[in-house]
């Protein structure tokens, strides 16, 4: 990690977003977002060929429609969320003793992998999931606090929940 990353960091408690995050992470909007398209599509072409008067108004193209744009709605939201979750740093205020060594102590009694250290931050790997393949944990040490990222790795673009799952078990190892 660069300074300039580290101080937009410290600054936005986010990472820095960059071209290769919308490539990355968010071109699976793509997906949810064709989902709208086509509930949309079926909205004025109901209403141009007049599918959508036939019978009653609750008809099966009308309902059809309405749950695809509901289902695709839903899951642009939830991905769009789970993608912003990953990209923030979660702080925590510790007393000036809890420092690096005991972070370290802690990532290898989790069974984690370290895969860089220095005296600013800790960066590991966690064990391959049923729901992913492993996330990437970022321990930065600035004065009194801990920022802990925690995001997929690899070409996963988000993990279902794990991000929290981690930070609670950084957290419920942590001295009191």
């Amino acid at each position: 990690m660069n300074k300039e990353e580290r101080q937009h960091i410290l600054l936005h408690h986010k990472l820095a977003f960059s071209l290769w995050d919308i490539i990355e992470r968010y071109f699976i909007l793509i997906a949810p977002i064709g989902i709208c398209f086509v509930a949309f599509s079926m909205f004025i072409g109901g209403i141009r060929f007049g599918h959508i008067y036939q019978n009653n108004f609750l008809n099966s193209f009308f309902l059809t429609a309405i749950t695809l744009l509901c289902l695709g709605l839903w899951l642009t939201i939830f991905i769009f969320k789970r993608i912003e979750s990953e990209r923030t740093f979660k702080v925590i205020n510790i007393p000036n003793h809890a420092c690096e060594s005991i972070i370290e102590k802690i990532i290898y009694q989790l069974g984690w992998t370290i895969i860089s250290k220095d005296s600013t931050e800790i960066v590991a790997i966690t064990k391959i999931s049923y729901f992913s393949w492993g996330e990437l944990v970022t321990i930065l040490f600035e004065k009194d606090q801990l920022l802990i990222n925690t995001r997929a790795r690899g070409r996963q673009p988000f993990t279902i929940n794990r991000d929290k799952v981690n930070y609670k078990k950084i957290l419920e190892n942590l001295p009191q």
